[in-house]
């Protein structure tokens, strides 16, 4: 109530005759909307969790292969006494790397798949012009941002997969 009363940009919108009320069809039209929402963020959440599990897994695959590929360099080189930063660097270099490489790929292909069903969405009645327009003016700090994720979430499963199939 407080809301209605003292914000300017909803003042814009309310009809001075009629007074605003949630009670009846509305009531359950908004609580049926604040339902769907949170659905949406429960679902966009175990969405997040599972595609980072996802990426992680093919990181630590892909280093467990890298570590098959070279064993006999490995081996000589734990012959030589390397120590054991010194053979596992260069696989979490390797899987860096790989993080910002995903990281940007994931970008470009979610921002033409946003552009693609922008049309679609706004047919809906989804509100996508600020999504669109924050996505185009902070492109540099959003790729940033999933470059250091991709390159932390590289790290860690390199880490881990370095520490079990190294043997060091």
């Amino acid at each position: 109530d407080h809301f209605i009363k003292n914000n300017q940009n909803l003042k814009r919108y309310i009809h001075a005759d009629r007074q605003p009320s949630f009670a009846g069809p509305r009531r359950d039209a908004i609580q049926g909307l604040a339902r769907w929402t949170d659905f949406a963020q429960k679902l966009g959440l175990v969405a997040s969790v599972l595609f980072v599990a996802i990426s992680s897994l093919i990181v630590f695959n892909t280093i467990r292969m890298a570590i098959f590929n070279r064993k006999e360099e490995i081996q000589m080189m734990k012959l030589i006494g390397a120590d054991r930063s010194f053979i596992r660097g260069p696989f979490v270099v390797e899987a860096i790397v790989y993080g910002c490489i995903a990281a940007i790929l994931a970008t470009i292909i979610g921002f033409i798949l946003l552009i693609i069903s922008s049309d679609r969405l706004i047919s809906y009645g989804v509100a996508i012009e600020p999504t669109v327009r924050f996505m185009t003016e902070y492109i540099g700090v959003l790729v940033l941002a999933m470059m250091l994720l991709g390159a932390v979430i590289g790290t860690i499963s390199s880490l881990l997969a370095t520490r079990r199939y190294l043997k060091i």
